[in-house]
């Protein structure tokens, strides 16, 4: 599988943490990282990045609120449309968001992922249920 994130120029120092987490942990691991609004030069730094494969997410062709991004108005509806692109490139993915960072290796998750089809994981934090339609 391979670790599939996003991010946008304000989260890209946490990317490069997390992308520097993933060397250290599981350093055969690929990480495929969607530029959903960096500047120039991050996305030129990402793509020098050793096991990364960088996609530029297409945002004329989504509608308004997919566009949002960054820390002022994001609705994070980019998500699942990177989950969809990326599963179209590689069989088996694990969503991780520019913002964590791995603190072990991944060793148990092929074995969950054939297992169980799915990780999900909850937090304490409300998003994304207080953010929504409240009729949704």
């Amino acid at each position: 599988f391979s670790i599939v994130t996003a991010a946008s120029y304000q989260y890209f120092d946490r990317l490069r943490n997390l992308v520097g987490s993933v060397h250290f942990w599981e350093p055969e691991m690929s990480v495929l990282v969607y530029d959903v609004g960096l500047t120039t030069e991050q996305a030129s730094e990402a793509r020098t990045w050793e096991g990364v494969q960088f996609e530029t997410l297409t945002m004329e062709a989504m509608p308004e609120h997919v566009t949002w991004t960054g820390w002022e108005a994001s609705s994070y509806a980019f998500k699942p449309v990177v989950l969809w692109q990326a599963l179209q490139q590689h069989r088996c993915v694990l969503w991780m968001d520019s913002g964590l960072e791995l603190r072990q290796p991944l060793r148990w998750a092929p074995r969950w992922l054939q297992a169980e089809g799915a990780l999900l994981v909850g937090s304490g934090w409300p998003f994304p249920n207080s953010w929504v339609h409240p009729g949704t």
